[in-house]
């Protein structure tokens, strides 16, 4: 079992620099990898033979209930959250975290839980704030928190969300980053930091326990409802940090930035609804407006035409508010 473990994380723009960091770092013969990358969940994942041809150590899918080797890197497959506990991987394909299964964030999180001050957790490029919650968890467990300067990467809202919350120990041009992995493997750790039961509460949230929903939630109920199961969600508080983010019972976590998001795309659909039902009424409405012509029905024709216009004006409306779009930004 080794004696460190080093978790890479990123989105958008995060796989070259994988790439290039695998080309750097010798084979380790204390430290397990272990990586996760936003992947579609419907669709099978070519990373270990990517990120094969860029180093000699042995790259792998994690698979459930294997014991971890030094010197071996293990990927997140598609549609699972990757978990470290007690040297061995767990898989666990629980509620989505920020919109994502693998997530960043649990990983981080269980190998704090797990390594405390043995663990190195690195940032990379990738959209929104996936990762600042794992990397508090980290700091917390005196574990070693690297970020890529936004400035080196392709997409910096990532690395410049977390630090917006989080003291890294180093924050890193890409070039940077393996000298200072190597020269933090060389460094004695201290002994293992207290148990945080928050930690330890929301890595078995990430598991699906059989329907088991009971127990009390972090955090304090705040009025808003999950967007991906409906249920009521609670705000935890981060108060060493003040970084806000949300979880329902049966496990669905959110940063601030990611339910924004959320709540935009479900807006969106109920305006195209809407929009498809103006589209709807208004046709009604000409159509009756002819009928009624055809019938001589005069009062009725000047009715259905007054509905035919004002229907088509506001279906104009919510027309022009899709089209410039509800924010400025996106996932």
């Amino acid at each position: 079992m080794p004696n460190n473990v080093i978790t890479i994380g990123g989105s958008a723009g995060a796989i070259p620099s994988i790439i290039e960091l695998l080309k750097e770092l010798p084979k380790l013969p204390n430290a397990a990898i272990f990586i996760a990358v936003h992947v579609p969940s419907h669709s099978p994942s070519l990373l270990p033979q990517i990120f094969a041809n860029s180093t000699s150590m042995p790259v792998m899918h994690a698979q459930d209930g294997l014991r971890m080797k030094a010197g071996s890197i293990y990927i997140a497959p598609p549609d699972f959250h990757l978990l470290i506990k007690d040297g061995s991987i767990q898989l666990a394909r629980g509620a989505k975290e920020n919109h994502h299964r693998p997530a960043i964030d649990p990983m981080f999180r269980s190998a704090a839980n797990a390594y405390g001050t043995n663990h190195i957790a690195v940032l990379l490029s990738g959209y929104l704030d996936d990762g600042s919650a794992g990397l508090l968890a980290v700091k917390r467990s005196k574990g070693t928190v690297i970020v890529q300067d936004p400035k080196d990467t392709i997409y910096p809202d990532m690395p410049r969300n977390a630090l917006e919350f989080v003291e890294a120990d180093c924050v890193c041009r890409l070039s940077e980053i393996v000298p200072f992995i190597m020269k933090r493997l060389k460094t004695e750790p201290a002994s293992k930091p207290a148990f945080d039961p928050l930690v330890e509460k929301e890595v078995e949230m990430v598991k699906i326990t059989n329907g088991d929903s009971s127990g009390e939630m972090p955090g304090t109920a705040c009025g808003l409802v999950c967007p991906e199961c409906s249920g009521p969600l609670w705000e935890i508080l981060e108060k060493d940090s003040h970084l806000v983010r949300y979880r329902c019972h049966e496990g669905h976590a959110y940063s601030a930035l990611s339910l924004e998001a959320s709540q935009d795309e479900d807006l969106e659909a109920a305006l195209w609804t809407a929009l498809r039902a103006m589209d709807e009424k208004v046709e009604l409405a000409e159509k009756l407006a002819q009928r009624a012509k055809i019938m001589g029905q005069d009062n009725a024709v000047l009715r259905f035409q007054s509905r035919h216009i004002k229907t088509r004006e506001q279906a104009e409306l919510l027309r022009k508010l899709l089209k410039e779009g509800l924010t400025h930004h996106k996932e």
